[in-house]
């Protein structure tokens, strides 16, 4: 029996070729991903300080929250956090008898663009357009006096 193997080498070639760019196209879609989510959690760590030593999120770091996240390409930015000046909350002060009192919330939750592309489906969403990154921190608050 004479078989016949023209071709074959071919596309062996093709399919792994194939498969190695899927593979490094999405080790770089993962990469810039997590570099996003980083980006928007060191944003809520450092508003999160300052809601510390403030007492509250102040309206000049929530605004500059958002120029921040909306120069970086994220959409539906939500703010929200135990205490925000914006909503007129009054300052969370430090209190030694009550230490549960101390803690403030602060949580952003935005959308990136463009988009993951492979990302999505990879946790598992339904929707791989439904992607949005939830950051949430508390912190206790160290400001004395008002």
């Amino acid at each position: 029996m004479i078989r016949d193997n023209r071709g074959y080498t071919t596309t062996e070639f093709l399919f792994y070729f194939a498969l190695f760019i899927f593979m490094i196209f999405g080790v770089v879609d993962y990469w810039l991903t997590m570099k996003k989510v980083d980006q928007v959690d060191h944003l809520k760590e450092y508003n999160l300080t300052r809601a510390k030593l403030e007492g509250y999120l102040s309206i000049a770091d929530e605004n500059n929250l958002i120029s921040k996240l909306t120069s970086a390409n994220y959409t539906e930015i939500q703010i929200t956090a135990s205490a925000k000046e914006s909503n007129g909350d009054p300052r969370i002060l430090r209190n030694v008898n009550d230490v549960s009192a101390n803690e403030i919330d602060l949580r952003i939750r935005c959308t990136p663009n463009p988009k993951p592309f492979l990302f999505g489906m990879l946790v598992g969403s339904p929707n791989p357009n439904d992607v949005y990154f939830d950051m949430e921190g508390s912190a206790l608050v160290e400001r004395v006096d008002p």
